[in-house]
């Protein structure tokens, strides 16, 4: 694991960007593995958004192509967000005290990126998402890996200059702890799920891109955003798993 002088001299690195800030940040959302997952749904897929947090998933609809519009999506998230004026339906609650109902509404797929790690027993929502989902659904989990436990923590980065939202697992307190992958697939697996891909997200040239062209982006919440993703990416500090009940 890279240490935090390390980790500076990395952020801090002159780069002469071979792609525009648009360019960049394209494909790095093109080649990322959430994204994969939704432009790769079958035709007429019905997705829950399950931990939505500001809705950013319904982008995908449209952009990066190919537009997708043939999909629905609904959002289940803590509290509103305008992002899910977007949707074609929303429900607000906490899963540990009510599980969303979504009458009548038959999921194809569900979407959890950053939502079991918050969770005190992920077990039971892999348990409800299959319980309401169809026969061929398709499931995309995504949390902090291991590593993220080991990394400096973001008053370290401060100091040095840098702002990043949150590069130690523990920046955030409402995180409960970090379920192994190996412990999320054999849960899976134990629900008849078929385990599809796997691994962490690194895309090194285009973290590299990102940087190159962080400071050129026009508000702080941008350049916030470059950098936690160029970080991420660098440090592994994201895992995933994709499962499917059935082929086809």
């Amino acid at each position: 694991m890279s240490t935090l002088d390390e980790l500076v001299r990395w952020l801090s690195e002159t780069r002469a960007p071979l792609l525009s800030r648009e360019q960049s940040w394209l494909y790095y959302q093109t080649f990322r593995p959430s994204t994969k997952f939704i432009k790769t749904l079958n035709m007429n897929s019905c997705i829950l958004d399950f931990g939505a947090g500001a809705g950013g998933l319904i982008s995908l609809k449209i952009w990066p192509e190919p537009a997708r519009e043939d999909l629905k999506f609904f959002a289940y998230s803590l509290k509103y967000e305008d992002n899910f004026k977007k949707y074609d339906g929303y429900e607000i609650g906490n899963f540990e005290v009510q599980p969303p109902e979504f009458r009548g509404i038959e999921f194809s797929a569900v979407f959890a990126s950053h939502v079991i790690e918050h969770l005190e027993d992920p077990d039971v929502f892999l348990h409800w998402a299959v319980q309401h989902t169809t026969q061929k659904a398709r499931f995309y989990l995504e949390w902090p890996s291991e590593d993220s436990m080991t990394l400096p923590p973001k008053t370290e980065f401060m100091k040095r200059g840098f702002d990043i939202m949150i590069t130690n697992f523990f920046d955030d307190r409402s995180h409960v702890a970090i379920p192994s992958r190996d412990s999320v697939i054999a849960g899976l697996k134990s629900l008849g799920l078929t385990i599809e891909e796997q691994g962490v997200i690194r895309t090194p040239f285009l973290e590299d891109e990102l940087l190159a062209s962080a400071d050129s982006w026009p508000t702080e919440f941008e350049k916030e955003l470059i950098l936690r993703n160029a970080f991420w990416s660098h440090t592994s500090w994201a895992q995933y798993v994709v499962a499917a009940k059935g082929s086809g």
